[in-house]
Order: structure tokens, then C-alpha cells, then sequence
């Protein structure tokens, strides 16, 4: 099933991605954040850990283009890596960093996830692909679906 959400504004993406998180109930899970540049994908990824860690871990998100891997943790629920892989040539230049996140009650987040769905899904309890679409200034069109 395909949802798709239009969302006003940032507040709005934060509140989209703190009630999704609650879908989370499964892990390993995997979260695949597709769209270009300035969509909101690291701001998603906050709401996320928000909604599962609590607004002291939500502080700390930000994007992981340079160090490619960020984790996120609370005194309750999952271990949340933020994984990045725009600048990378294949996503298995990371392979050996993420596998530790499949044995582990973890949800990964994707950013710029590449082919790397096929790796990814069959090694998860849980996994949504979504797909950011700007469509005005601070406007965004969410596609949600869950793999």
C-alpha cells in the first residue's frame, strides 16, 4: 500500500515523522529517505528519534553527509543509526559498519539509500521506503510505503 501525506511545513514534517514512528514496533527496522537536497530528510530523521527516543536524543540529529554514520540513543528504545550514502560510490563501502545494526534492535535510516533496498530488506522485520517531493517553499509531498 502506497500513502501519500502533503505537509505544510517543517513543524508539520516533525509531527508527520513523530506519529510515524509509533509504526515502528519490529527491529531491525530500516527506513529508506529518498528525495533531493533540502527535501527534509535529516529533518524527518529527527522527528523520528523524537517520537522514539525523546526530544534530548532529537537535539543531537543532524545530517551525517561528512561522517556518513550517525547514532542516536535514549535511556528507552532503539538504537538509531543515521546512515548517509551520497558520497559514497556503492553502499558497500559501508557493509561492514551496518551489519552490526542487523543483529542489534536498531532502526537504520537511509538517507540517499541507492540500490541498497535489496541488501536492507530481507535482513529487517520492518522496512518503509519514503520518498520526499518538494513542491513549494517550505511545502512537501511524503509518499510512504512499506516494503
Amino acid at each position: 500500500m502506497v500513502e501519500h501525506y502533503a505537509l505544510l511545513s517543517s513543524a508539520e514534517t516533525l509531527a508527520f515523522a513523530k506519529v510515524f514512528a509509533r509504526r515502528l514496533e519490529r527491529f531491525p527496522a530500516c527506513v529508506f529517505l529518498e528525495g533531493p537536497l533540502g527535501a527534509g530528510k535529516t529533518l524527518f530523521t529527527r522527528g523520528l528519534v523524537f517520537g522514539l527516543l525523546g526530544a534530548k536524543a532529537a537535539s543531537q540529529v543532524k545530517s551525517p553527509s561528512f561522517v556518513l554514520i550517525n547514532e542516536y540513543k535514549g535511556k528507552e528504545g532503539p538504537l538509531v543509526a543515521h546512515i548517509d550514502f551520497y558520497r559514497l560510490k556503492g553502499w558497500k563501502e559501508l557493509l561492514d559498519e551496518v551489519l552490526d545494526y542487523l543483529s542489534a534492535p536498531c532502526l537504520i535510516v537511509i538517507e540517499w539509500p541507492k540500490s541498497s533496498q535489496g541488501f536492507f530488506v530481507p535482513h529487517v522485520r520492518q522496512a518503509y521506503n519514503i520518498s520526499i517531493e518538494i513542491t513549494g517553499p517550505s511545502e512537501r509531498l511524503f509518499t510512504v510505503e512499506e516494503l
